[in-house]
């Protein structure tokens, strides 16, 4: 298994890990506009590119106090290379990067409930409080699970969750 970091995604790459289904992220039905990811963790096993993890530098607001994220977003396996662990392994290197090398302490990312199980797994934790985000409509209340992570012995807050600008 091999680990490859980059800022941007090939046609190719996008074609691999996206364009087997018109909805492979299961959020078509909320309709939401996602923030593009700015770095991407692609996992290659046997030099054939299998997993994919995205990563963005985010603000919010949790609790009325100001942190600096790592968000995760956009993690896929293709269909083929599942039940293999490799998406758990993907969102490792994104922690740690996210966490030792960004020296950030707080983690976010949203999914379709179906996934609550799988990332509670991982030691993610789902919110209660409302998480708010913009849209192009207006801020809303998102409709999808939200998650978050804390690190180096810090406590994510308490209290409702206001993203600054479009989930990722």
């Amino acid at each position: 298994m091999q680990f490859v970091r980059t800022n941007e995604l090939s046609s190719e790459q996008r074609r691999i890990l996206f364009e087997w289904s018109p909805d492979p992220f299961q959020t078509a039905p909320w309709g939401l506009t996602w923030r593009p990811k700015d770095h991407h963790i692609l996992v290659y096993e046997d030099n054939q590119l299998v997993s994919h993890v995205g990563l963005v530098r985010a603000s919010l607001t949790a609790a009325n106090k100001l942190l600096d994220v790592g968000g995760l977003g956009g993690v896929i396996t293709v269909p083929a290379a599942r039940g293999r662990g490799l998406a758990q392994r993907g969102l490792a290197e994104a922690i740690r990067v996210i966490a030792h090398e960004w020296r950030l302490n707080y983690g976010a990312l949203f999914c379709y409930p179906q996934l609550k199980t799988f990332y509670e797994g991982l030691g993610w934790t789902a919110r209660k409080e409302p998480v708010h985000a913009s849209q192009p409509q207006g801020t809303i209340a998102l409709p999808v699970c939200s998650m978050v992570q804390a690190w180096n012995g810090c406590e994510w807050p308490a209290g409702e969750i206001d993203i600054e600008g479009f989930p990722w």
